[in-house]
């Protein structure tokens, strides 16, 4: 759980709802101050986890560079619904529902009758998808922690910078002190990725974040015993250390959930507006509020972020019945 600085749409943007053949899809769309000339338009996609929300802090400084700016909740996203069968979120759909997006937002004037599309993480993943089917609506394409997984050869040399790592116990580790390990992944002992991992490590410990999981594992799960007892939308709970979820269902005897595998549906959307409008930001997955925040964060800032979520969860409640 994080608290973003802001939810609050600029004066330049207002909330609206993209009609295609393939659905109507909710976005944000900034529009550019009156006598700037129009530049482009760009659509702005974000990753498996993500929302239009994500991209609320660039849309006025865009608009404000002559850029029409599309903010998009993909199909299943937020306040886009998706279906309920797994096939309809095949990466090939998702960049065909992008194909279509592009076609509807296209500038009919400016210098250009194409779009700059910005992709994160999965969404990065569908722009590839849609570039590769209809390249002639791209103005252009940029990628946002995306991966190379689609890439190969040099390519995927320059970019990739993974590290790999095989965990053991020290026991078995200091045989490998003077002893060969006769084994290697891709990017074994990247000078680059080592520094940053070592970096991350040096983190962990000179701030004492996995003592500092250790000591708030009861404190959260206290908080999860609470929200089992004040609610009875809520079904099972579950945490070691700071990393939990809250599973919702329609009933405690049959444990239905409270929306279906694959599907954010409209109660769970409810939910996750209701946690953002108050400055929660945490993941929501089918009927799961995942409950896993940084964990540098202390005690008195959980009890904030349950409270919140104490609060909301009356809307589930009241649709569970």
């Amino acid at each position: 759980m994080s608290t973003p600085r802001f939810l609050d749409l600029p004066k330049c943007a207002r909330p609206a709802s993209i009609s295609t053949p393939r659905g109507t899809f909710a976005a944000h769309i900034a529009q550019p101050p009156k006598r700037t000339a129009l530049r482009g338009v760009a659509l702005l996609v974000p990753g498996f986890t993500g929302s239009k929300e994500d991209f609320i802090g660039i849309l006025e400084p865009l608009a404000n560079r002559g850029y029409r700016t599309v903010a998009l909740d993909p199909r299943g996203h937020y306040e886009t619904p998706g279906p309920p069968d797994e096939a309809s979120y095949a990466i090939e759909e998702l960049g065909a529902d992008l194909v279509e997006l592009i076609v509807a937002i296209a500038p009919t004037d400016g210098p250009s009758r194409q779009v700059h599309v910005v992709g994160h993480s999965l969404g990065g993943v569908m722009a590839r998808y849609a570039a590769q089917d209809r390249p002639d609506l791209f103005r252009s394409l940029t990628l946002l922690c995306s991966g190379p997984r689609a890439l190969s050869g040099p390519p995927a040399d320059r970019v990739a910078l993974q590290l790999g790592a095989l965990g053991m116990r020290r026991k078995y580790a200091e045989h490998f002190d003077n002893n060969v390990f006769y084994g290697g992944l891709t990017y074994n002992s990247h000078p680059l990725s080592c520094a940053a991992a070592i970096a991350a490590i040096r983190v962990l410990e000179e701030d004492d974040l996995v003592g500092n999981a250790k000591r708030l594992d009861p404190v959260m799960r206290g908080h999860h015993e609470e929200l089992m007892a004040n609610h009875s939308s809520v079904g099972r709970v579950r945490n070691i250390g700071l990393f939990g979820i809250v599973e919702l269902v329609k009933s405690r005897d049959t444990m239905e959930p409270l929306s279906p595998y694959n599907v954010v549906n409209e109660t769970m959307q409810a939910v996750n507006k209701g946690l953002l409008e108050r400055g929660l930001f945490t993941m929501i997955r089918f009927n799961g509020i995942m409950t896993n925040p940084p964990l540098c964060i202390t005690e008195e800032q959980l009890d904030d972020g349950f409270a919140i979520i104490d609060e909301v969860l009356g809307i589930a409640d009241a649709a569970a019945g």
